[in-house]
């Protein structure tokens, strides 16, 4: 992604170069000579050797033709570009009108350049998608069919087990009631009633817990999460001179900023 910092055709169009610039691009792009080379290269053009124009004896100009490097040396170049412009950013601060114009220049194309590598990427796989959906419609309705086969199954093999287990409890409960008592005869029959399920091969059954919130007054804090949707509600009424008064929260401003795109032919 080549960043222009100026649009005067006098100087390098290369973000941060103060060359003056001699070689003309398409696109209404000028260049001093080793941005000039950088653009051709990154662009695949021929590298063969060029005369030298300058634009102070030419009223037009135009660049060799660029050779057509398909989606992938696109998408190469445009990985490339925009790494570089991020490294050149990063410790990027605004500190004046003029820093604020170039930001919003920046911004544009780096918005333009990918709005262009998006309709780019969806070109190529709108007929995937499209093929994909095909296929996932044509088996939705056996799969679910056999997926709701196995979970009525699974539901049933659960609730026998469960039974199962609470007829064992309540043997457990009575045969040590008895034996407290001194029955033993009682007891003995209590434990001769409990029953392991039988274990069939391929199938598996463990027990888990899950909750019911009874009483969600009664719940300790550490179990209560704070609603964000209404806090978010909150602070989009907020101003800076006023704000919602809610206790354990503060709320802070954040800056939004809304930018529009600069149109790119290709990546």
């Amino acid at each position: 992604m080549k960043i222009k910092k100026k649009t005067n055709e006098n100087e390098c169009h290369a973000m941060r170069c103060k060359e003056p610039s001699g070689f003309a691009v398409s696109g209404g792009l000028w260049f001093c000579a080793r941005h000039k080379e950088e653009y051709w290269k990154q662009n695949g053009a021929d590298l063969s050797p060029k005369p030298v124009i300058d634009i102070s004896s030419t009223d037009n100009y135009t660049a060799p033709p660029v050779k057509d490097a398909g989606p992938e040396g696109l998408v190469r170049a445009a990985t490339k570009d925009a790494a570089e412009a991020l490294a050149e950013l990063r410790n990027f601060k605004v500190t004046d009108a003029e820093d604020l114009s170039f930001a919003a220049q920046v911004i544009a194309e780096a918005k333009g350049q990918y709005k262009a590598l998006d309709a780019m990427e969806k070109e190529i796989t709108k007929p995937m998608n499209a093929a994909l959906n095909k296929a996932r419609d044509l088996f939705r309705a056996p799969k679910k069919g056999f997926t709701d086969v196995e979970a009525v199954l699974k539901a049933a093999v659960g609730a026998y087990h469960l039974a199962e287990q609470e007829r064992n409890d309540q043997a457990l409960r009575l045969a040590a009631d008895s034996h407290a008592s001194g029955d033993t005869a009682a007891r003995d029959t209590a434990l001769a009633t409990l029953h392991a399920p039988a274990k069939v091969q391929g199938l598996g059954v463990r027990v888990r817990f899950d909750y019911v919130i009874e009483d969600a007054a009664l719940l300790p804090r550490e179990f209560l999460a704070p609603n964000h949707v209404l806090l978010k509600e909150a602070a989009a009424h907020a101003t800076r001179g006023e704000a919602p008064v809610i206790p354990g929260v503060k709320f802070v401003p954040v800056t939004v900023v809304s930018s529009r795109s600069n149109e790119v032919g290709g990546a």
